[in-house]
């Protein structure tokens, strides 16, 4: 399951343990961003994220990339 993951990579790295912030890649318009509550083991906030700006990107295909001023969505784990 993907919250115990979040959970366990969570307590590895010292990060929060409490809420985890993510976002499913589902399309925009189905509330892909959330806020997880551990100790309820459920999702407390759904709602709409952005995306970056790349020019290649359209609403059914996303560029993602983490290089400085790329202008795409950024993947990865952050604190």
């Amino acid at each position: 399951m993907r919250a115990t993951t979040a959970l366990r990579y969570a307590k590895e790295n010292k990060m929060n343990t409490l809420l985890h912030t993510g976002r499913d890649k589902s399309p925009f318009w189905q509330k892909p961003f959330i806020v997880y509550d551990f100790k309820s083991n459920k999702i407390i906030i759904k709602g709409l994220c952005a995306h970056g700006s790349d020019e290649r990107s359209t609403p059914f295909k996303i560029f993602y990339g983490n290089k400085i001023h790329n202008n795409c969505t950024s993947l990865g784990k952050y604190k």
